[in-house]
């Protein structure tokens, strides 16, 4: 009977061994490997706990059937008794073996239902495969698409560029031509307009002349006893307006002068010290004062030395013509990065209020006489070398204020 029993035991090992391997390789793909490892786990700690528990049961047999032998040999119990004590702990063993059947059965349920997520999930694999190469092919064709939009944008953009480029061109041509044609029709404007103010300042030198030979003759007259100078002061008036004309005509012919700058390395006090020794003769006779500037601190300017002389000497000469005794005119000079300044500031009579706003038009006026267009001159030539003058009235103080730009030569070319 215990023979029997031990063979049971090692058909139930193999069958469970045949299990474990079904079970490992129909329900791993399914499943997982953790979650069949996992349960595969549990399995063999139910199998292990079995066996002990049958081995017990087996120990426990063996002993008593040892003690059985043993009482039946002391009591004379014979082999009969002993058989229904085994055929108890058979029918034990049976009830074991039934229940480990029906775990079996309850896995085989456990591996069909893993068959059927198996063919689930081999058709949700298939599906997914499908819809991938859906997109994938989708995917494609977008970036085909997107390579045509792209190379159509490429090339408008290079016909465009090219068109921008081309009317950048006429647009080039075209400033250029109408700054020539203005250039020109400036000159030949200027030209004409000389020629006339040429002719009218020649006209005005006769007059001025004759009137002058005029006014000599009847100072012989009157010398030699002769009073009838009837026209004398008809003669000095014209004489006096030829004067003036002829100076007017002078100023704008000084004004229609078309230069072009010239810049080079210009040393300030040579300058200042041409407009002292033009000045020097003026300044005596008027008994007015000049302070000239510190200059010896001021680096070296790229300027054109021409074009500020006459700008600076326009400026002083503004400052003579209304100045009288006891004057003072105070020039300073001061330079910030490539702009130069220089101040004039006077004690001159004050200039009227009305007079301010038309200060820089370059007009002669019977009130101010030249001023107007000697300041006018000033301020152009300060233009041509990038600046300006200003003009700022601080009480009985009047300030002319002038800047010029340096420039390093080859910016001028």
């Amino acid at each position: 009977m215990i023979t029997n029993t031990m063979n049971s035991l090692d058909k139930m090992k193999k069958e469970f061994e045949g299990l474990k391997n079904y079970l490992i390789k129909r329900a791993t793909p399914a499943l997982g490997e953790d979650a069949v490892k996992a349960f595969i786990s549990a399995l063999e700690e139910y199998d292990s706990a079995l066996r002990e528990a049958l081995e017990r049961e087996n120990n426990k047999s063996e002993s008593l059937r040892d003690e059985n032998e043993t009482l039946r040999s002391i009591s004379g119990v014979g082999p009969v008794g002993v058989e229904a004590k085994l055929l108890e702990k058979a029918a034990e063993n049976k009830f074991l073996r039934d229940q480990l059947l029906a775990v079996k059965q309850g896995l085989d349920s456990a591996l069909r239902k893993v068959d059927d997520l198996s063919v689930e999930k081999e058709k949700l694999r298939q599906d997914f495969e499908s819809s991938l190469m859906a997109r994938e092919k989708e995917r494609k064709r977008h970036e085909s698409d997107i390579k045509s939009i792209t190379d159509k944008l490429s090339e408008f953009d290079k016909k465009h560029s090219e068109q921008i480029a081309l009317l950048e061109k006429k647009r080039l041509e075209l400033e250029q031509s109408v700054a020539r044609g203005k250039k020109e029709g400036r000159t030949e404007f200027v030209r004409e307009y000389k020629n006339v103010i040429s002719r009218v300042h020649a006209m005005a030198s006769i007059i001025s002349v004759n009137a002058q030979l005029c006014l000599e003759r009847i100072e012989k007259s009157r010398v030699a006893g002769h009073e009838n100078i009837e026209n004398k002061a008809d003669i000095e008036n014209a004489c006096t307006t030829s004067r003036e004309i002829t100076k007017v005509l002078e100023l704008y012919l000084g004004m229609l002068k078309e230069v072009e700058p010239k810049y080079e390395k210009v040393d300030l006090s040579a300058v200042f010290e041409k407009l002292k020794a033009r000045f020097a003769e003026q300044q005596s006779r008027k008994k007015t004062r000049i302070i000239w500037p510190e200059t010896k601190s001021i680096a070296e300017l790229s300027l054109d030395p021409k074009i500020a002389y006459e700008a600076l000497s326009c400026l002083v000469d503004n400052y003579l013509e209304v100045s009288g005794p006891a004057t003072k005119l105070d020039i300073t000079v001061a330079r910030q990065g490539d702009v130069l300044s220089c101040s004039f500031k006077d004690n001159a009579p004050a200039i009227k209020p009305e007079e301010i706003e038309s200060l820089f038009l370059p007009v002669w006026d019977t009130r101010s006489g030249y001023r107007n267009m000697i300041l006018s001159q000033s301020r152009h030539l300060a233009e041509l070398l990038g600046g300006t003058v200003t003009f700022e009235a601080k009480g009985r103080e009047k300030i002319f204020t002038i800047s010029f730009k340096s420039r390093a030569p080859e910016e001028s070319k």
